[in-house]
């Protein structure tokens, strides 16, 4: 199936020896952890793979990515069989430059780097002129500095590899236009949640931002001050988060949407905290047990971010 039509796409495969792919197979097998299917995939993908010397090639290029990169061989897997042409690049002329690229350049620690590269394999496969261009762009429009920029990458590897002139202005004005958050926010913010870049303005921001406004009544002002503050919040889901943290605390508390908003306006961090593990417990034992009143709470919702051994249980 699979590895029938990779050998279609690519015939110069099969005249490899039998044994030479083999031997392919076997070491992802054994030294990678890899299952018969990821092998499968990897060569559906990335046929020429069976071409290469597992000694002369492959073993050194796992090697590099373990002792030089860090990734841990455990997510040697996941790596691999996303992106399989890790394999076929050269590791002195393209693998190693591309690290120190992401070293030097764009300023990720070199202990943060597996954890770079295990959350996106595909940006050794890219050359480090895409990802400078973005990285100037993100620079220039929102002033962010280098270490907001290594912040924000580390956070979203993706971002390298996106489309930042296409996407990065229609958000810059959202933000600024219809959120109302000031220009001079913007850098902080984007170090703060930088997949908001690659968020659906329409299907996912805009509802969020309706939501603040015209649920929870938060004034234009509070609302600009809520997402500078918490840019999180723009990503989460409404539906399985939002609505039903806010609808938890009406229960408890028996207040308002509008006094629900005014605590959020107040403490934005409170829309970030589970309901279940945070929340809850600490209301538990603040109303339930030492019986403050929720007028206190909607006044000073800052107490539910306090930690509960300690500042809130002696």
């Amino acid at each position: 199936g699979v590895l029938q039509k990779a050998l279609r796409r690519h015939p110069q495969v099969l005249g490899l020896k039998v044994d030479k792919q083999m031997k392919v197979v076997e070491y992802l097998r054994g030294e990678c952890g890899m299952r018969e299917t990821h092998v499968s995939d990897m060569v559906a993908r990335s046929p020429s793979i069976l071409g290469l010397s597992v000694s002369r090639k492959i073993a050194p290029t796992v090697e590099f990515l373990v002792t030089e990169v860090g990734v841990p061989k455990s997510k040697l897997k996941a790596v691999l069989s996303r992106s399989p042409q890790i394999l076929s690049l050269s590791l002195n002329a393209t693998l190693r430059k591309r690290v120190e690229f992401l070293r030097d350049e764009v300023g990720i620690p070199s202990s943060k780097l597996s954890r770079v590269i295990t959350r996106d394999p595909s940006l050794l496969t890219y050359t480090p002129a895409k990802c400078r261009s973005n990285i100037q762009h993100l620079a220039s429009t929102t002033n962010m500095t280098q270490q907001d920029l290594a912040k924000a990458i580390l956070k979203c590897p993706s971002l390298l590899l996106s489309d930042m002139p296409l996407r990065l202005s229609p958000l810059i004005t959202f933000l600024t236009k219809e959120a109302g958050v000031p220009p001079s926010k913007m850098a902080s913010l984007l170090t703060k949640q930088p997949s908001l870049i690659a968020s659906s303005i329409p299907s996912k921001l805009k509802p969020t931002l309706h939501w603040l406004r015209n649920t929870l009544k938060l004034s234009p002002t509070d609302v600009a001050k809520v997402i500078a503050a918490q840019p999180a919040i723009l990503s989460f889901s409404l539906r399985d988060n939002l609505e039903p943290k806010v609808l938890f605390l009406r229960d408890r508390l028996g207040v308002s949407f509008r006094e629900a908003g005014q605590m959020v306006a107040t403490f934005p961090s409170l829309l970030t905290l589970s309901s279940e593990h945070n929340i809850g417990p600490k209301l538990s034992v603040l109303v339930d047990e030492a019986g403050v009143p929720p007028a206190t709470l909607i006044r000073s919702p800052q107490l539910l971010g306090y930690s509960l051994e300690g500042r809130i249980v002696p």
